[in-house]
Order: C-alpha cells, then structure tokens, then sequence
C-alpha cells in the first residue's frame, strides 16, 4: 500500500513536469537551472537566458524574460500575489492578484532581488544584488536599494555597438565549447 502511494506521487511529479515542458516557451541556448513554478502556457523566454540555481519565479500571469539576461542565485520573481487590500479575511483573501513581469534584453540580475507583480525591467539595466523592484525600470539603468532607485545610467553608445556586433555574452560562452 505504501508503496502504491510511493508510486502515484512519483508519476504524478513525472507527469506534471512533462505537462509543464510541452507548453513552455524557451529559446535556444538558454539554461534553466531550477525548477519554475506556475502555470506554463504564461512564461516566455527568449534565446540565451541563464537562469542560475535557486532562482525561483512564481507566476499565474505572464513572465516574459528577453534574449541575453542573466539571473543569478536566490532572485524571486512573481506575477502574482494575494489580494490583500479586500479586508474580507484575515490577514488576506483568496482572491489572486495577476500583473505582468517583464524583464528586458541583456539584463543582469544579480543575488537576493525580488521583482514583484507587475514590475518591468529595461533593456541592458542591472538590478544590483538585495534590490526590490516593484516599478518600471527604465532601459540602460544600473538600479539598488530597497525599493529599487537608479543608481546610474549605461553608456548607450557602447551597449548599441556590442549588440550591433551580437557580443552576448552567453552566445560568446557557447562558442567556447
């Protein structure tokens, strides 16, 4: 009889991660290191996306992650959360709250960021490690702090000539192979 349930919990893991994968969106070259969790027709990630152990990103709604970005360990994205303004329930409801995330090319994430529903990240910015964001970041921002502020801004003219040029660093590292 344990043994029975033993099985039916495998094969049940088996299955819905098999059901995840077949509706999933991801481009060529791009690694995935830990498993992701929500519903698998609202992610899309583009070509040469790292994603690095423990990153975890929690969705009901969409998650779209552009070509080149990095994210490193421990970052936590989500497209949904409780609603917990409805003062129906304590300490909130059961109704969800869906907004979409949207994270830009060539993007480096680095350790402990927390990007919340509905935050969007510009191309080529950098959220430095133990940041929050929860707002829109604009293009070619290198944002800290709690929340996220901007910190400083790229040089345009050098990230135009590399991505001009295809120097994507995941692509580089592929050739290296």
């Amino acid at each position: 009889m344990i043994l029975l349930e033993i099985y039916k919990k495998i094969e049940f893991f088996i299955l819905r991660k098999l059901w995840y994968i077949r509706f999933w969106s991801i481009g060529k070259w791009s690694i995935i290191k830990y498993w992701l969790y929500g519903d698998a027709k609202h992610i899309d990630i583009w070509e040469y996306v790292y994603v690095w152990e423990n990153a975890s990103i929690w969705w009901l709604w969409w998650v779209t992650i552009w070509s080149g970005t990095i994210i490193w360990p421990n970052v936590t994205i989500r497209s949904s959360n409780h609603d917990y303004k409805k003062a129906d329930f304590i300490p909130y409801g059961p109704w969800v709250e869906k907004k979409t995330v949207s994270i830009g090319e060539n993007c480096w994430i680095w350790d402990n960021v927390n990007i919340v529903p509905g935050a969007q990240i510009g191309e080529w910015s950098i959220v430095w490690m133990w940041s929050v964001v929860s707002w829109t970041i604009e293009n070619y921002s290198i944002v800290v702090w709690n929340p996220a502020k901007i910190a400083w801004k790229r040089d345009i003219e050098k990230y135009c000539t590399a991505k001009n040029n295809s120097q994507i660093y995941l692509k580089y590292k592929q050739q290296w192979k």
